[in-house]
């Protein structure tokens, strides 16, 4: 049954073939076609027909669900550092939940509580009250992020508090969902964001802020997470729902040496570059694909407007590095061989990988990306080449072995 699937089938396509083979009719199974398929075998036969694709695609699909939460069950007195994640899912780190500089520590059971949150009526986050965290998926990996859970509380002196939920994208300039007005007894509050296009299919860290203001009184006005308990279903404090999963064509740069950082005008050096495959598929070329890493200065047009030195990426396996090393020329290249040197000043070289007829990894195009960049070097100087003259005295040329005539002075000069 598994030989059906190729490698590299995608788990969408690996569901359909495995649930076509599981959908037979026990009863209109030939004993020729499955001679075990009788006695005390059938019901067990059956079952484990059933069994084993589930587990098949539980062990090739992505994550999903919670993908991991700070919870507050067990918290007891005044918790006054940070809470660290739990329940994280692979490939994704969860930093501790901690407070902003403006609130301090107070006691709570089952919670991470908080007073001295400002009386404004309205936000100012240079006040520094909010909780925060920071969710960070691994290289290679791209994260949504679908609902924060949380189940919040404020004390019973300040009804008209008011709860806000940011991000650093915006350095915290804009609420991400509406604000809310945190309730006297603890509250359940699923936080929808799989509308927010800056949370989907996300390769970059997302740093979140829970602020708060219009407290009734800054010393005696607590806000903080609850535990509803640790069965199914129950909120532990602050949860987050989403997914995780690979991505099939990404890069990571290793290193790269482009010797010294100065070039003469049409000089012409090796630069090594080290690139690595943090993505899922193997960079093969055949069957229609051919991976290359090319190289190119960042000058004007009509020069260098393509990656016009290339070499080939080796076939290189997920999780495997490979060494690149690029003659490179420091002149103008419009596509049909170097023509004139590069103009004198600061300039920089750029790789990338390409799928050929596809993508530049850097563009994250197709089935390339997303989260790919370009890699650039630090700036290059590249110097104007000088004409070196000669001056002398007449008859310096013409100097005669053995004759003790002593010989004028000769002068360089770089003009």
């Amino acid at each position: 049954m598994y030989s059906l699937i190729a490698p590299q089938t995608n788990i969408m396509k690996t569901k359909v073939l495995l649930t076509r083979a599981v959908s037979l009719n026990p009863a209109s199974i030939k004993k020729n076609t499955l001679p075990f398929w009788t006695g005390s075998c059938r019901k067990f036969c059956f079952l484990l027909f059933l069994i084993l694709p589930v587990l098949f695609i539980t062990e090739n699909s992505f994550g999903q669900g919670t993908m991991g939460r700070w919870e507050m069950c067990g918290l007891s007195g005044t918790t006054s550092g940070s809470v660290s994640s739990t329940g994280v899912l692979s490939n994704v780190t969860f930093s501790v939940l901690s407070r902003g500089a403006g609130i301090t520590a107070a006691s709570a059971t089952s919670g991470y509580s908080s007073t001295g949150w400002s009386t404004a009526s309205t936000l100012d986050i240079a006040q520094n009250d909010y909780y925060e965290f920071t969710i960070t998926p691994t290289p290679g990996f791209k994260m949504s992020i679908t609902t924060l859970k949380i189940r919040d509380i404020v004390s019973t002196t300040s009804s008209t508090f008011n709860a806000y939920l940011r991000f650093g994208d915006d350095a915290y300039a804009s609420n991400v969902v509406a604000s809310w007005n945190p309730s006297t007894t603890a509250t359940n509050r699923s936080l929808t964001l799989s509308g927010v296009a800056a949370l989907q299919n996300r390769t970059t860290p997302v740093t979140f802020r829970v602020y708060g203001s219009h407290a009734a009184s800054s010393s005696t006005t607590t806000y903080l997470f609850d535990c509803q308990g640790t069965a199914a279903g129950n909120f532990r404090g602050v949860d987050v729902d989403g997914t995780v999963a690979g991505i099939a064509y990404a890069s990571q740069l290793v290193s790269m040496s482009t010797g010294s950082t100065t070039w003469c005008a049409g000089e012409t050096r090796n630069v090594t570059v080290q690139i690595k495959n943090i993505g899922t598929n193997s960079w093969t070329d055949g069957s229609g694909n051919d991976f290359n890493v090319g190289i190119k200065w960042n000058s004007n047009s009509p020069n260098w407007l393509d990656y016009h030195v290339r070499v080939d990426a080796q076939n290189l396996a997920p999780g495997a590095t490979g060494t690149y090393i690029f003659p490179i020329t420091a002149s103008n290249n419009p596509g049909t061989g170097y023509t004139t040197v590069l103009a004198a000043g600061s300039n920089n070289l750029t790789f990338d990988v390409v799928l050929e007829g596809v993508s530049w990894f850097g563009d994250n195009g197709g089935v390339v990306g997303p989260g790919n960049t370009k890699f650039v070097s630090a700036a290059q100087t590249i110097n104007a080449n000088s004409t070196l003259s000669l001056s002398s005295a007449a008859g310096t040329d013409a100097q005669t072995k053995c004759i003790n005539t002593a010989i004028t002075n000769i002068t360089y000069a770089v003009g």
